[in-house]
């Protein structure tokens, strides 16, 4: 059974697989689609692979659709379109693409993320971060017809007898849910230990991420990266964990401008083979950071942290443990039980 997995972030495509992952199925990450041929090629369990299209025009997102549409001449046996759990992004436009490649496409559509308190309720997602309730119909034509959905079991009961029948659309609940029915299988136990040195490049500028940095200063080195940019790059390997973070200063520049200059400056880190355990705060900056050092595809091991997937990458030759998040994910402690796995 072939299942694949298209996302239009790579945390998002991360945060999926390791639903799989968790029930005893390989699985790997292609970083954009044109590596996707790559990881189909290693005939994983599960095959997912990230767009980045989330916050591009429209064309573009078709243009990254159409890319990986090619390398899937069939529909396979179970296939989920991972959507933003708040509907953001190009997806009208993107099943619209899916639809045409293979000849009309009968959807099953779940937004929820029970785990994180997002529930659908009378065709509407509301609950945790939310704030107003939003309507699924108007972003996703045809889909009047939605089960109201409080938790995993809700969904299960509602999937098809045949699997291939549909094209699921949803977050890590619509994931989970999947790969509970396709496997009974539990090996949820979390990645212990964590090689060192890591590097936590912190992209994000998220109010939350910024508590989970503040709770570690004392114990890590600090590299502030001013609109994304290092004066010279830091000599980590001395240092149990090192921190890159990107801050705001008084000249101000554009975001893509700044992410450009932060991702380069983390991959030089990087690329001094140096580093053991690579953390990207960030899914836009995870992708662009993996991106510039080459990784095309990911081996998804499992996590260290609900919501925090663990990979395996080579990066010239090296072996690297790459760890993502969310910018807006987990409590204020999140970090810190990151480095208290280091060993």
């Amino acid at each position: 059974m072939s299942i694949v997995i298209i996302a239009d972030d790579l945390t998002g495509a991360l945060d999926s697989v390791v639903c799989f992952v968790n029930r005893g199925m390989t699985a790997c990450v292609a970083v954009s689609p044109e590596v996707f041929d790559q990881a189909l090629a290693r005939k994983c369990d599960v095959v997912a692979v990230c767009t980045s299209s989330r916050n591009v025009s429209d064309e573009q997102a078709r243009k990254q659709m159409s890319l990986v549409l090619d390398c899937l001449p069939e529909k396979p046996s179970v296939c989920l379109k991972k959507i933003d759990s708040r509907l953001k992004g190009n997806i009208s436009e993107e099943l619209r693409v899916i639809g045409e490649h293979w000849q009309s496409t009968d959807l099953f559509v779940c937004p929820a993320i029970p785990a994180q308190g997002r529930v659908v309720r009378q065709g509407e997602l509301v609950g945790t971060g939310v704030d107003a309730p939003i309507k699924i119909a108007r972003i996703i034509q045809g889909t009047e017809d939605i089960p109201d959905v409080d938790t995993v079991s809700d969904i299960l009961k509602e999937l098809p007898d045949d699997l291939g029948s549909k094209l699921f659309v949803g977050a890590a609940g619509l994931a989970e849910a999947l790969a509970h029915r396709l496997s009974s299988e539990e090996v949820s136990d979390q990645i212990k230990s964590l090689p060192k040195p890591a590097l936590l490049a912190i992209g994000s500028r998220d109010p939350i991420t910024r508590v989970q940095v503040d709770s570690i200063r004392s114990e890590c080195a600090m590299f502030a990266a001013p609109n994304g940019e290092l004066k010279m790059i830091p000599d980590v390997a001395f240092d149990k964990a090192s921190v890159i973070e990107m801050v705001e200063c008084a000249e101000t520049v554009p975001v893509a401008v700044a992410g450009e200059r932060f991702s380069a400056a983390v991959a030089q880190c990087l690329e001094t083979g140096k580093i053991a355990t690579l953390l990207a705060c960030g899914g836009e900056t995870a992708a662009s950071i993996l991106n510039k050092v080459g990784i095309g595809v990911l081996s998804v091991m499992g996590e260290v942290l609900p919501g925090m997937p663990v990979s395996k990458a080579i990066v010239n030759g090296q072996e690297v443990h790459v760890v993502t998040k969310s910018g807006g994910f987990g409590n204020k402690d999140a970090l810190s039980h990151i480095l208290s796995r280091l060993d």
